[in-house]
């Protein structure tokens, strides 16, 4: 009993660190990202105000899905101390339709 009176202290006193952060980031996601228009800009943002509130950020990565039928998906990648992210596209490895050009052909 006594040790779960202390675990509950202790988040206690962690939470406000983490809210404060949390709630900051969340503010400028909500309020002036809107009127960004690429997400790379945003993401690169986003790792700065990270690093700006104290959280040790070296490396971050988003990888998305695209549902298009020349590219597979969007990375990008951001390092401590980039001003620009890199962003690659992943190509797919055959045109569209391939199956029913090669049962057609076949």
């Amino acid at each position: 009993m006594k040790a779960d009176h202390q675990r509950a202290e202790r988040s206690d006193q962690q939470k406000p660190l983490r809210s404060t952060l949390y709630d900051a980031v969340l503010i400028w996601l909500l309020s002036e990202t809107y009127d960004k228009r690429y997400l790379d800009v945003i993401f690169v943002e986003f790792c700065q105000k990270l690093e700006r509130q104290g959280l040790p950020l070296a490396r971050a990565v988003v990888n998305l899905r695209v549902d298009h039928p020349q590219w597979l998906g969007l990375r990008v990648l951001w390092r401590s101390g980039m001003i620009e992210a890199d962003l690659r596209l992943r190509e797919t490895l055959q045109p569209p339709f391939m199956p029913l050009r090669i049962f057609v052909s076949a």
